[in-house]
């Protein structure tokens, strides 16, 4: 912990009151002190620093580390302090700071810079924020930013996040390069400035836009939750005359049309569109495009489905280039995650089921015979479709388990087959089933993929572990 230096600290604030100059006799009179106050909040270092930035750092776990934290050099509004208290205790992600004797601020607001060698981290804080304030990546991107841009700190992390995550991706890659290669510092870096001047470019793009929710000049990739990965796709056509919107996990869109804004299409309306289906993969949109609202579907989770609800205010294509797209979104979360597991067992064909048993399922739904749900149609056919019309199923070799498969094969006639047996046969496996057998599954009637595999056999009923995706995609992670 950075100990106080009282005697420094008289020099500083009778520093202050000379700078600050006489009460307006111009035959001078006496110094009014500053107002000083205090200022609490954390600290978050970055989570790697190139060991050429300061002395032997790699991880910002490492005592090095901590040490050079906890003698850094704070400034406030440009005034260098010569008290405050940084903690750094091992193991801890967020450290204490405290900054002591800071003159009060006439607009109330503060600039906090800690400066460690090349390595800088900011924020500005509110007044509201004196006890409870926070310096890491995010503040640093926004404060930077806030500079350029002319708008508040707090109202670009609410408003523009896709600028300051863009800006906080290049501010993590920054803290990995050497001091050579670095230059002057990490907000001051050739590299770094270039970036913000490109982000200049994309928010001057937005422009004349006021809403609630988030904007975005979409380009080509972007990262909209922040995680230093693109999770958002803008994809021209071949001409450049059209775009098509995709996250990592979905292309399948759901639309409202001649809507005013991103409210119009309410959050219920959007998940009852993806329940029902009403979707396409084949959506395109020219430069004329705009008061459109579309659903995405964005991320899975253990506890909750992500989607994102987008409104096209502009599409700039221009003489055959994509510019971008400005649009508001937000993000909407469901109750349920789209992956389902469990087990179901299946009663032989013309058996009548016992209790715990289905006759046919598609892991959603069971009950009567149905050729688009799995059934136990014979032991010589296994697993399918009863009537044999319908391709429901495809053999994974090597029978893994289901937590090691993170995808089923994208379903097409000439891949899936009528039942387990030809689909076995398919991978050069002429046998019957065995416990242990690793089966995808297309169900096209609701267009949702699952994964299967066998757990026990019995003459007249079979028992499987499952997993599904309930968001009509391919992907199990």
């Amino acid at each position: 912990m950075r100990k106080l230096n009282f005697m420094s600290l008289i020099f500083m604030a009778l520093a202050v009151a000379l700078s600050i100059g006489c009460d307006g006799n111009s035959k001078g009179g006496p110094v009014i002190p500053p107002i000083l106050t205090t200022l609490e909040g954390t600290l978050v270092a970055p989570a790697r620093i190139e060991s050429s930035l300061l002395p032997a750092i790699l991880e910002s776990t490492d005592t090095t580390v901590r040490n050079a934290f906890e003698d850094a050099q704070v400034y406030v509004n440009g005034y260098r302090l010569a008290s405050f208290t940084l903690d750094a205790p091992s193991g801890a992600q967020e450290w204490p700071l405290k900054l002591y004797n800071v003159p009060e601020s006439a607009n109330q607001k503060y600039l906090v810079e800690v400066v460690v060698n090349k390595v800088i981290l900011k924020s500005w804080v509110r007044s509201s924020e004196k006890s409870n304030f926070s310096v890491n990546i995010e503040t640093t991107a926004a404060a930077m930013l806030s500079e350029a841009f002319g708008k508040d700190q707090h109202d670009l992390i609410a408003s523009y996040p896709f600028l300051v995550n863009s800006l906080k991706t290049d501010l993590t890659a920054a803290f990995l390069k050497t001091a050579s290669q670095l230059g002057n510092n990490t907000t001051l870096a050739t590299e770094i400035v270039n970036k913000v001047n490109g982000y200049k470019t994309l928010f001057t793009a937005l422009n004349g836009i006021e809403s609630n929710s988030k904007l975005a000049y979409l380009q080509q990739e972007n990262d909209l939750d922040g995680d230093g990965v693109s999770d958002f796709f803008v994809r021209p056509n071949g001409d450049n005359t059209r775009i098509r919107f995709s996250t990592a996990l979905s292309s399948y869109t759901s639309m409202i049309e001649s809507v005013q804004s991103l409210e119009d299409y309410s959050n219920s309306a959007l998940l009852q569109d993806f329940a029902d289906n009403s979707l396409s993969d084949l959506r395109y949109f020219s430069q004329d495009a705009k008061n459109i609202a579309l659903g995405i579907f964005f991320k899975t989770s253990a506890s909750a489905d992500v989607y994102i609800k987008l409104f096209i205010h502009r599409v700039d294509l221009v003489d055959g280039a994509f510019k971008g797209v400005a649009v508001e979104y937000c993000f909407v979360e469901t109750l349920t995650t789209a992956l389902l597991s469990g087990t179901t067992t299946l009663m032989l064909s013309g058996e009548t089921p016992s209790e715990g048993a289905v006759v046919a399922t598609d892991f959603i739904n069971s009950g009567a015979a149905n050729e688009n749900r799995l059934m136990f149609v014979s032991s010589a056919a296994g697993i399918g479709c009863f009537s044999g019309n319908v391709r429901l199923v495809k053999a994974i070799d090597g029978q893994p388990d289901l937590e090691k498969l993170s995808f089923a094969e994208k379903y097409t006639p000439g891949t899936y087959f009528v039942n387990t047996t030809l689909a076995l046969q398919a991978i050069y496996q002429d046998r019957p089933l065995e416990n242990g057998d690793v089966f995808s599954a297309y169900f096209p009637d609701i267009q949702c993929y699952a994964l299967f595999k066998i757990k026990q056999i019995g003459s007249d009923r079979i028992t499987v572990d499952y997993k599904i995706n309930t968001s009509k995609e391919a992907r199990f992670k």
